[in-house]
């Protein structure tokens, strides 16, 4: 059993994890193609029938003060959100929960807020909410699979940042480098176990690859990621 130190230890590094994942995603809903536009690779709403609104079309209905606006956000984003926080939950019943919170948050942030991604923008409220919740959810009800994926890339992570607000953000800024410099097909692995938390079986059926490829390509990519770190200047 971990003693309670090393217990706080995995915990703030999975907690890191999740940030700097978050700080990638938050630079792809707001850069508004400064520095070009990524879209992850299924990273789509799964709406079928019928033509669904676009996303500047969505954003004025929010700024409207339209509840038309979260009506089309459910039509069009409700089964990726949903696969989002089940897969990190494990519960349908928290995941609608956490589904249903974030559409509270993304009425509450839009405006001021106008993300130029709201896929992006969505699918981040909707990880954020659900990882606070695993959180505070009892030992025996945390999903293995999420604790899994934060585990393995928390080991690539820095143990000590000195000043941690501002730390955090340069960590996701240098991952978010790291990862626009990355060839699509890993980085789309790696965002999808990653961020989404999907499972290896999941994103080997996405990607028509085998298990051991995509372990492979997560392995490797955590190295590239670790050297690019370290020439960096992070303490790994």
């Amino acid at each position: 059993m971990h003693s309670l130190p090393l217990v706080m230890c995995i915990f703030q590094k999975r907690q890191r994890a999740h940030l700097c994942l978050s700080a990638f995603l938050r630079k792809t809903a707001t850069d508004g193609g400064k520095t070009g536009t990524y879209t992850v690779k299924g990273l789509s709403s799964g709406a079928k029938g019928g033509e669904r609104m676009d996303d500047l079309q969505i954003i004025g209905l929010f700024f409207a003060r339209s509840e038309e606006a979260l009506r089309e956000t459910q039509a069009k984003y409700g089964k990726l959100c949903f696969r989002i926080a089940q897969n990190i939950l494990g519960s349908d019943a928290d995941a609608e929960e956490c589904v249903n919170d974030a559409y509270l948050s993304l009425w509450n942030t839009i405006p001021p807020q106008r993300p130029l991604n709201l896929a992006a923008y969505v699918a981040r409220l909707v990880r954020n909410i659900s990882l606070n919740r695993l959180r505070f959810n009892s030992a025996a009800k945390r999903n293995v699979q999420a604790e899994v994926s934060l585990s393995e890339l928390a080991d690539t992570l820095p143990d000590h940042l000195a000043q941690a607000e501002l730390d955090k953000r340069q960590l996701g800024k240098l991952i978010s480098a790291f990862l626009w410099r990355e060839p699509e097909h890993s980085r789309n692995v790696f965002i999808r176990r990653y961020f989404f938390l999907d499972s290896i079986q999941d994103i080997a059926a996405r990607y028509s690859y085998s298990e051991s490829k995509v372990k492979s390509m997560l392995f490797r990519t955590r190295n590239r990621l670790r050297n690019y770190l370290l020439k960096e200047g992070y303490e790994l």
